[in-house]
């Protein structure tokens, strides 16, 4: 993969990168298949994991990280990337039972900062019931929130945007608080005027209101330089039928300097580079056992891992969905993401 310089990284002050979004727990099953409705089978496993989109990013992105500054690399590489530096934030909503405070414990296990996670101590912390079927690796979800509430608009003016400077790159996940989402952008911006600061938004969850996040009036649609679109969302929503036409179609909607990527399971991933006109693609690359062990959070994965090509090691926008493609190739055959930590990205999927 070609690495190619990047001016940001040549600002070592600008070091931390922020994930906003959720962190709930996941109560997660292995079943050796999917349940048939109104039956009874005895589960080969269960775990409680940390889960929710932003949270998985940033335990991706810190293992990435270790992996990267722990393998041999040339001293050019060395060079474009040196890892040993960056920090990596969460900034979402917490609960007050114990489950939140086992989610806690696992961010700060994981040298994940919660420096300005907005605490709410008599609120329950959502969970998931994940069911994974052993056959061929596939996740079931069944999401609950009772009644803790998402960032609001203010909580990035509270605690973040005092200390813009350290930031190299800020993320939000498209959850359903949109127009908090819209204003947390635009504090940023109104701040960040001389755009230092890199932005990207997730639209993954089959929730409407999420267009909004592509809207160009007022300018808002330059805010934002990085969009990741995913299937559900651009199918369901957008009508759209294929990554090609996903990517090309909402790029078209965008300012000139935007970058579009489309993750597509099983088909790869596509980008397309406003800033150039160009569309790339990238072939799916599956586990080098061959078998599909655990796809959650591959999606995740696969994100960070884009994010981690483009901004931490300088990579070409094609190679960066590569590198995003691999990353969660290897991750569908591990379980969870503490394999990927205490084993590292295999270096037979050609990273």
């Amino acid at each position: 993969m070609t690495q190619q310089p990047s001016a940001q990284l040549a600002n070592r002050r600008r070091n931390r990168l922020l994930f906003v979004g959720l962190t709930c727990l996941d109560i997660v099953y292995v079943c050796r298949h999917f349940p048939v409705e109104d039956s009874d089978q005895r589960a080969l496993d269960s775990q409680w994991r940390r889960g929710g989109n932003a949270s998985n990013n940033c335990t991706v992105f810190r293992q990435l990280l270790h992996w990267w500054s722990s393998n041999n690399r040339s001293a050019a590489a060395a060079a474009a990337a040196d890892t040993t530096d960056y920090e990596i934030e969460f900034m979402g909503t917490i609960g007050g039972d114990h489950a939140s405070r086992f989610l806690v414990d696992d961010l700060l296990a994981n040298g994940i900062l919660i420096d300005n996670i907005v605490r709410h101590p008599d609120r329950q912390c959502p969970s998931s019931t994940v069911i994974i079927n052993q056959s061929n690796g596939s996740r079931t979800i069944v999401h609950f929130n009772r009644n803790l509430p998402d960032l609001d608009g203010q909580s990035m003016a509270n605690h973040i945007t005092e200390s813009l400077d350290r930031y190299l790159h800020i993320h939000f996940e498209g959850l359903r608080n949109v127009p908090n989402i819209r204003q947390m952008i635009a504090q940023i911006r109104d701040r960040d005027v001389n755009h230092e600061i890199t932005v990207s938004v997730e639209l993954e969850k089959v929730y409407k209101p999420l267009t909004e996040l592509l809207d160009n009036a007022e300018d808002f649609g330059k805010y934002i330089d990085i969009y990741f679109v995913e299937k559900e969302f651009a199918g369901e929503i957008l009508d759209y039928t294929d990554a090609d036409q996903t990517a090309v179609g909402i790029a078209s909607r965008l300012h000139p300097g935007a970058l579009v990527v489309c993750p597509w399971g099983e088909s790869g991933a596509v980008a397309y580079d406003n800033r150039i006109g160009q569309l790339y693609r990238s072939p799916v690359y599956p586990p080098k056992s061959g078998s599909v062990v655990d796809t959650l959070g591959a999606g995740d994965t696969f994100l960070s891992g884009t994010l981690f090509g483009l901004l931490v090691v300088g990579l070409s926008v094609e190679d960066a969905i590569k590198m995003g493609c691999q990353v969660a190739g290897a991750k569908c055959g591990q379980w969870y993401h503490k394999e990927m930590s205490s084993q590292g990205i295999p270096k037979e999927q050609g990273i």
